[in-house]
């Protein structure tokens, strides 16, 4: 299944927690301790779990990238919620435009991927108790529709531990996760004759208590896009599979070209009204920043 490098690059589509996810910290550099109020549960499986309300509901994220000569690319990323906080329509404008459209019923969820007007993808879940079990992606960019199997495992903390993705006439390329303290910190897999890991680390005080789940973003690179499963990690991101990790990675390392690769994340609150996320590459240079603003 090809990979949607282009927006990942931009953004992802993103939704407020709909599967079990972690408490809140007792205090965080995202804002204070007081939780909200108990919403409307949604027509979706499980509900969403007591604990589970998240105090940002982004509205919309900037990326900008970054070369020696300045910017070289802005993207906008704009986000719709139906009345239960469901997420239902994402919009890129940019370099590239593209939209998604999510629909939701008692036991799936699915979505349509367009890039500048054309169907890319379809993809469809299946949901077990608020977690995501198995489903199928249709990839419509060649001539010929390729159609993808994805299933997901989880341990009895609901913390995802392998994806699976079949292809057509290909093997399966499963990828195994693994967790310390409650954070995403491996994800190995087969890439030909060749066991894969690559490598991610946390920063304390920088929790990952927003309405969807950032790291997903910030984990960046081809294992953990196979760890991901679906081609935009629309999934991951809607915690449709497990708990997510509580604080925010702000280190990936990598293998590419026979090398280790290691990306660096900076965060910053800017007046309490913009969360700002630097990304530094494996030369030390910025290339990307993530300005992210919240709806009311």
């Amino acid at each position: 299944m090809k990979k949607n490098h282009l927006w990942l690059a931009a953004i992802i589509a993103l939704t407020p927690s709909l599967a079990a996810c972690n408490e809140e910290p007792d205090s965080n550099n995202n804002g204070g301790s007081e939780l909200p109020d108990q919403p409307n549960k949604p027509d979706f499986p499980g509900g969403l779990p007591d604990y589970c309300f998240p105090k940002s509901i982004i509205g919309s994220i900037q990326v900008k990238d970054f070369e020696s000569e300045g910017i070289t690319e802005t993207t906008q990323v704009t986000f719709k919620y139906n009345d239960n906080g469901l997420l239902t329509e994402v919009k890129t404008i940019g370099h590239q435009n593209s939209n998604c459209n999510i629909r939701y019923d008692a036991t799936s969820t699915e979505y349509n991927y367009y890039e500048d007007g054309m169907l890319k993808y379809f993809v469809t879940l299946t949901i077990n108790n608020g977690l995501g079990e198995n489903g199928y992606v249709l990839d419509h960019e060649g001539t010929v529709s390729e159609k993808s199997v994805l299933s997901y495992e989880y341990d009895d903390t609901k913390h995802l531990i392998r994806t699976s993705v079949k292809e057509e006439k290909e093997p399966s390329v499963i990828t195994d996760l693994t967790w310390k303290a409650d954070n995403l910190t491996t994800a190995t897999w087969l890439d030909g004759n060749i066991l894969r890991e690559d490598r991610a680390r946390y920063q304390l005080g920088y929790y990952n208590s927003f309405n969807l789940d950032l790291n997903w973003l910030l984990l960046d690179s081809e294992g953990w896009e196979a760890a991901a499963g679906d081609p935009t990690k629309l999934f991951g991101l809607c915690r449709l599979t497990g708990k997510g990790s509580i604080l925010l990675a702000s280190e990936v390392s990598y293998y590419d070209e026979g090398h280790v690769k290691t990306m660096r994340y900076e965060f910053k609150n800017v007046n309490d009204e913009f969360f700002v996320i630097l990304r530094y590459n494996d030369s030390n240079r910025l290339d990307r920043e993530y300005t992210l603003s919240f709806l009311d």
